[in-house]
């Protein structure tokens, strides 16, 4: 009920208080203003803590009952997600449409289900794949992870996935009643699952088929802890999965092929820009495209962002409205919270949209054409070609944008990891233009094409994996790769994002190298210690023993 009120309550108050606002006498418009943003920020941070309460209730009230743990049930359910490869089985999330106690009384279990399927007797369990409607007798529990500091929270992860339940299947009643089940889920975690068996089939054994995969259908459970260590010391763990660029370089591909079809109308006499705007066919387009590109990633935090990001550019485009990149940015941010308010407890949630405002504040609105502290000089009167000027240009752009997000996400992934990579610039620059112009159109072609051009398309790319890893590893290997030091402390983050702000700021701003001053306390933070004797962490897996 608390929750409720506070959102119904900030509902009220928002209109109410802007109201107010603007009844602030004009002599005082700066108060006005402040005013108005502070009631606004109050209201807000009101909704929000409610409408995540809200979440928390409900998905908490899907709980397994106390009388029902531990005991063998009959479960008819959907299988919901890739099944996951795991030491003597599989593991998945199962979609429950009916559970029965061994009597047949039917009993209520929450929707949504992790569960294991291991070997029994020798016996592999067959193949699971999404979309098929099976019979198990389970066993199940409620949800438990492991509570060791610094490490991965799976009870966290379950309780936003929806899973309130975790279970094995048990000798008994296995039983596969439809090979089929359609939905839209269904058809999607299909496809991710022929176009990764395509994928696996092309590259057998390939040292990089995981990076592939993970590049063309968002999986990166195929790729070793050991390239995951390389990839995040050299800074471009960002890029092994359906980054935000790698969507909007699709979207742009289709979104131009579109409106270049449809200036010329397809090639016939039907003179379809008259009938509508070759622009708005090619942001439709080029929209439908981020969405079936997003879907085969699984709809991740930060493919989310760059969706929602380009649809409402896309309906400002057809509404004929001027959109700020600022809007889009918060409402960007504010649909995903509104459809999943546990997303800020991961990483990815933060650096994925820090990110993008880092780009924005150091971008926009800053003009490339005068001479600045970014142009390159050339002798006046002299000729350039249009090939020229736009490689002068794109350099300009992708430099500043790599100084931007360097600087930007150096305070939060201090704050996230304890470490920074010294040699992310350099291996981004070499990284990020392979991948991104290279590797995934040409992985993309490859999933989809027939074969043997298939083969062919997907082995160029892992070839080019192949020769990026090896220069990643040499980079990775230096001395000064990585810079290490303690978490440092909510102030010192603070700061030194202040700094960071200072330092991105448009030229002409006095002193923008003294920002950099402002990350001597985060970077200096020393680890803390006992005033006497010494600490000692005992890491538990959470097991009991028992002691013959």
């Amino acid at each position: 009920m608390v929750c409720a009120g506070l959102v119904l309550i900030g509902l009220v108050c928002l209109p109410l208080a802007r109201h107010l606002a603007n009844r602030v006498p004009h002599q005082i418009a700066g108060s006005r203003a402040s005013l108005r943003a502070l009631t606004a920020t109050v209201v807000g941070v009101a909704i929000g803590i409610g409408w995540a309460g809200l979440f928390a209730h409900v998905r908490l009230g899907e709980e397994l009952p106390a009388q029902l743990e531990g005991r063998d049930l009959q479960v008819v359910g959907i299988v919901d997600s890739f099944p996951d490869a795991v030491a003597r089985g599989v593991r998945f999330r199962l979609h429950v449409d009916s559970a029965n106690l061994p009597n047949g009384d039917k009993v209520k279990i929450p929707e949504f289900l992790a569960v294991g399927w291991y070997a029994d007797d020798g016996r592999e369990p067959p193949v699971v794949r999404p979309g098929q409607r099976w019979e198990f007798t389970l066993r199940l529990r409620l949800p438990h992870g492991h509570a060791n500091p610094d490490g991965f929270d799976y009870e966290a992860w379950l309780l936003t996935e929806g899973v309130r339940a975790t279970g094995y299947v048990r000798p008994g009643v296995q039983i596969m009643r439809d090979g089929f089940v359609p939905s839209p889920a269904a058809f999607i975690g299909r496809a991710r699952d022929v176009l990764r068996a395509r994928l696996h089939h092309a590259l057998p054994d390939a040292a990089y088929a995981g990076v592939i995969i993970a590049l063309v259908i968002g999986d990166q459970r195929a790729v070793s802890q050991s390239d995951w260590e390389v990839f995040n010391r050299t800074g471009i763990g960002h890029l092994v999965s359906i980054s935000g660029l790698h969507i909007t370089m699709i979207a742009a591909l289709f979104g131009g092929l579109a409106r270049w079809l449809w200036r010329h109308s397809f090639f016939t006499h039907a003179s379809l820009p008259l009938l509508l705007p070759a622009q708005k066919i090619g942001a439709a387009a080029g929209l439908f495209a981020a969405l079936v590109y997003v879907a085969l990633a699984g709809f991740g935090i930060p493919a989310q962002r760059t969706l929602l990001m380009l649809a409402v550019v896309s309906v400002a485009l057809w509404l004929g409205r001027i959109t700020s990149v600022s809007h889009v940015l918060c409402l960007s941010i504010t649909v995903v919270l509104l459809c999943d308010p546990w997303a800020v407890l991961w990483p990815g949630f933060w650096l994925s949209f820090v990110a993008i405002g880092c780009i924005l504040y150091a971008s926009v609105g800053r003009t490339t054409t005068e001479k600045g502290d970014w142009d390159i000089d050339e002798p006046e009167n002299t000729p350039a070609t249009g090939f020229r000027v736009w490689l002068r240009h794109s350099l300009v752009a992708a430099t500043r944008t790599q100084y931007a997000v360097t600087l930007g996400l150096l305070p939060l992934t201090m704050a996230l990891f304890g470490q920074v990579s010294l040699i992310g610039p350099l291996a981004n620059a070499i990284a990020i233009p392979l991948v991104s112009f290279v590797i995934t159109p040409m992985s993309l072609a490859g999933s989809v094409a027939p074969a043997p051009v298939s083969v062919w398309c997907l082995q160029f790319a892992h070839a080019l994996v192949n020769a990026l890893a090896q220069c990643l590893q040499w980079l990775s290997e230096t001395s000064f790769a990585v810079w290490q030091a303690p978490r440092p402390d909510v102030m010192s983050v603070v700061l030194a994002m202040a700094g960071t702000l200072w330092l991105l700021a448009p030229r002409g701003w006095s002193l923008r190298w003294a920002g950099v001053l402002a990350w001597l306390p985060m970077l200096m933070a020393r680890p803390a210690t006992p005033t006497q004797g010494f600490w000692l962490t005992a890491f538990d897996i959470g097991q009991q023993c028992v002691a013959d």
